[in-house]
């Protein structure tokens, strides 16, 4: 069942002009394709995709990589953060789900969690808790969740793609000029 969910999925070729953005296309897609069936992301966090039908896919997301400039190693990791990554935040969402629908009765496929609720009630807590015991979580109660769990998925997407591309060798390389010179990945 999980490996069917990829039967129609294709990696573009890779393009280092525009790797960042085929990682953000690749990210919401699979997103998308596992919070489409219930409990997806918890059988791909236990599922090892080294079959037949899933090794494509794992070969053209390195090439992704590699053809970018990120160093081997860092391109190795890559996928692996990735999919980790997505499969994580796909599973809390699910589980968000579940706590909606036993709050509401209603069915959990069909149950809806009120994120602009959530995101109140959370903030409203990191706010009145005492300043001197938690200063970083009062100053930053209203950023630290958002209304939009799409906004949540790309902020952090983003976060990661920046750090990746703090890696490749060529400062001008980088989709973000204003970064700091890569660290070394050896």
């Amino acid at each position: 069942m999980y490996t069917r969910l990829f039967d129609s999925f294709e990696m573009p070729a890779p393009d280092p002009e525009r790797w960042q953005e085929q990682l953000r296309d690749f990210a919401r897609s699979v997103r998308q394709r596992l919070l489409s069936h219930r409990d997806m992301a918890r059988i791909s966090m236990g599922h090892v995709p080294f079959t037949a039908e899933l090794l494509p896919h794992v070969e053209a997301l390195l090439a992704v990589f590699r053809t970018a400039g990120l160093p081997d190693r860092i391109a190795a990791e890559a996928g692996d953060l990735i999919s980790t990554y997505v499969d994580g935040f796909v599973l809390e969402e699910g589980m968000w789900q579940d706590r909606a629908a036993q709050q509401s009765g209603d069915d959990p496929s069909m149950a809806r969690p009120d994120w602009r609720e959530m995101a109140d009630e959370m903030q409203k807590y990191f706010a009145s808790l005492p300043a001197a015991d938690f200063p970083h979580l009062r100053a930053l109660a209203g950023l630290m969740v958002t209304d939009s769990s799409d906004e949540r998925f790309d902020i952090g997407l983003e976060i990661i793609l920046r750090g990746l591309a703090s890696y490749l060798p060529d400062p001008e390389a980088r989709a973000n000029p204003g970064d700091r010179r890569a660290p070394d990945a050896t």
